[in-house]
Order: structure tokens, then sequence, then C-alpha cells
């Protein structure tokens, strides 16, 4: 599957009423969702269902900070500006959005691990 033809597949399966402006966060993770949709055609098979999660990740984020924003539009916005960007620091950029949000769960695990511990030795 070619690059733009997940772009189609990804942008035709959320169309919601648009709004009028998104906030600087939006705008990049649309744009995350745009780069990673766009990468999940080039990766292995086996990879693919871990590149799916995050581009979900991203899009919740999306709905979280701009409920009822119409993907289809914004993707379709964004994907022939894909040329301008540079695609490489977009997509260390999500990835440190990423490595962020797994140390904060490796924190949670960590301090859940630690209280069960105590737990027990009572």
């Amino acid at each position: 599957m070619t690059m733009w033809k997940a772009m189609a597949l990804l942008a035709t399966g959320f169309a919601v009423p648009a709004t009028a402006q998104v906030s600087t966060q939006v705008a990049g993770d649309l744009r995350c969702i745009t780069i990673l949709s766009a990468a999940t055609a080039t990766v292995p098979e086996n990879q693919r269902p871990q590149m799916a999660a995050i581009v979900l990740y991203f899009i919740g984020r999306v709905d979280g900070a701009a409920p009822g924003l119409d993907l289809t539009a914004e993707i379709k916005r964004i994907v022939p500006t894909l040329g301008a960007l540079n695609v490489g620091d977009e997509a260390k950029r999500c990835a440190a959005i990423l490595t962020e949000k797994g140390a904060q769960l490796q924190d949670v695990g960590k301090a859940l691990q630690e209280e069960g511990k105590a737990q027990g030795a009572k």
C-alpha cells in the first residue's frame, strides 16, 4: 500500500464536523498522525499493529483537545504540505512525545510494583 493510499484510508474513516482553528498542539498531533500513518505502510507487517497503536494515541490526543474536529479535512490539508515539512524532524518530535509518555507509564508501573511489594510485606 502506498503512503497516499494509507492516508486516504485514514482520512475516510474519521469524518466529523470541523472546528474553525486548531491549537499548536493539535496541529502537531495532526502532523504526527499524517506522517506515522504514511510510515505504517512502509514497516514490516509484524510492526504495523504497533504503528497503528501509536497513530491511535495521537488521534486520542486530538480528540481530547479538539472534539469534533474533522480529521479528514485536516489530513487532506496537511498531505500536500508534507514535501515542505522536514519529515525527519517531525518524526523525531513525535517520537519525543511518545518517549516522554512511555517514561511516565514506566514510572507508574514501578510505583505500583513498589506499592504491591510493600503491601505484601505487611
